[in-house]
């Protein structure tokens, strides 16, 4: 079996008129809750530059709505150079994010899209790092950004693209599909980290019914907890009609215990629709994004002597 390895992606801040290397972020207090968006932003669609800053509007928009002062954490999937450059410019994501993942070089092979993780700045970070996975023909690869929040928890948010299901998976035994060896991988880089806690969010492309139970089965929660088909945030445009409308973007995490909690997540940018250059409305993704809220409970605290 290949094995999968571990990257150090870029880790930039806006500062002096530029995107600059961070190498810590020592001094941020930890947070008793992180605002949590996942959503991915699709590659194929025009207007890429245009859809974009649609959805970062929205996500900015989103977090004035909740009226909090708790850092942010944005995780994006399939966001292609044009996107990354639209990320790069914008105001509110200069002012307000240090960006993981942040440049072409970070996605394997050369591919030409991949994921970037925002983090506020007021989050400790204490650790940055990229699982790519070994058994992908589309070059996935899962970005991780560790922290602390309070009481002394030291967390793990995991930025996740699994692979694209194939037509012909239908025949094949669940087993021999790619995304259990992949997140397994993530699942086990957490357990050998000695973190106490972690989320695993995005797009999981759960389409098949092994899909399903594959997080519960590597010890994960999914932090949704409702009827599933009111969270379907794919269908709702059928561009390739291979795939039902489905719940592949997920909030999963560790067992939080007395630790800590995840609030089931809610679907944002329903229905949103970005004007093209040939003056057509378009939906900004085939995806919905996802908000969820991470809280460390008050009693929470760790002894580590």
């Amino acid at each position: 079996m290949e094995e999968n390895w571990i990257v150090e992606p870029s880790w930039l801040t806006f500062k002096n008129g530029c995107w600059r290397t961070v190498t810590s972020s020592v001094g941020a207090t930890p947070p008793e809750a992180v605002h949590i968006i996942t959503w991915n932003v699709d590659f194929v669609e025009d207007d890429i530059p245009a859809r974009m800053n649609c959805v970062i509007e929205h996500i900015k928009d989103v977090q004035h709505s909740e009226g909090s002062d708790n850092p942010c954490v944005i995780l994006l999937q399939e966001v292609d150079e044009d996107a990354l450059a639209s990320l790069h410019e914008h105001e509110w994501v200069r002012d307000n994010f240090n960006l993981v993942g942040a440049s072409t070089s970070d996605w394997p092979n050369e591919e030409h899209y991949g994921n970037i993780t925002l983090v506020s700045h007021s989050l400790p970070v204490t650790n940055v790092s990229s699982l790519v996975f070994a058994n992908s023909r589309m070059n996935r690869f899962a970005l991780m950004v560790d922290t602390e929040l309070r009481g002394g928890l030291r967390f793990r948010i995991a930025n996740v693209h699994l692979e694209s299901p194939m037509a012909f998976e239908s025949r094949m035994d669940y087993r021999m599909t790619k995304r259990p060896d992949q997140l397994r991988a993530v699942v086990e880089e957490f357990k050998a980290s000695g973190l106490d806690g972690a989320l695993v969010c995005g797009d999981m492309n759960a389409y098949r019914p092994g899909d399903q139970e594959l997080p519960g089965q590597l010890g994960l929660i999914d932090a949704y907890r409702g009827p599933d088909m009111q969270q379907h945030t794919w269908g709702h445009v059928q561009r390739f009609g291979i795939f039902p409308s489905s719940r592949p973007d997920k909030v999963l995490h560790s067992d939080g215990g007395m630790l800590y909690s995840v609030s089931s997540p809610t679907m944002i940018g329903q229905d949103l629709e970005v004007c093209t250059r040939d003056g057509l409305n378009v939906l900004v993704s085939d995806h919905y994004g996802l908000h969820a809220i991470l809280r460390v409970y008050s009693e929470t605290s760790i002894n580590r002597s």
